[in-house]
């Protein structure tokens, strides 16, 4: 095997989906996943998603991403996390429950 490489992972929490995508330093495309989800209409202007499920299906896509690198010769993994999603703040204790 070769050199290990270091892999930058990156987090777009959007709208109606969740998408994790992992780069090599050369930014490569190791991994695809995407996690899509429905949200509530409240008004035409208005949506609402319960923030327990944007934080579940990140976790899902980070172990789904994770468990399909295992075979490849990765090293460091840094995270990049992208919020496009205004006014919204999910808080996460020690354990990695979201605190409501």
């Amino acid at each position: 095997m070769g050199a290990r490489l270091n892999t930058i992972l990156t987090i777009d929490v959007g709208t109606t989906s969740i998408k994790i995508v992992a780069f090599d330093t050369e930014f490569n495309i190791l991994e695809i996943i995407i996690k899509e989800y429905k949200f509530l209409t409240l008004r035409s202007s208005i949506v609402e998603l319960d923030s327990e499920i944007y934080w579940n299906s990140t976790k899902k896509g980070i172990t789904e991403v994770i468990k399909k690198l295992s075979g490849k010769n990765i090293g460091k993994i840094n995270v990049f996390l992208f919020l496009p999603l205004h006014y919204i703040a999910i808080l996460i204790s020690n354990s990695g429950e979201m605190i409501r």
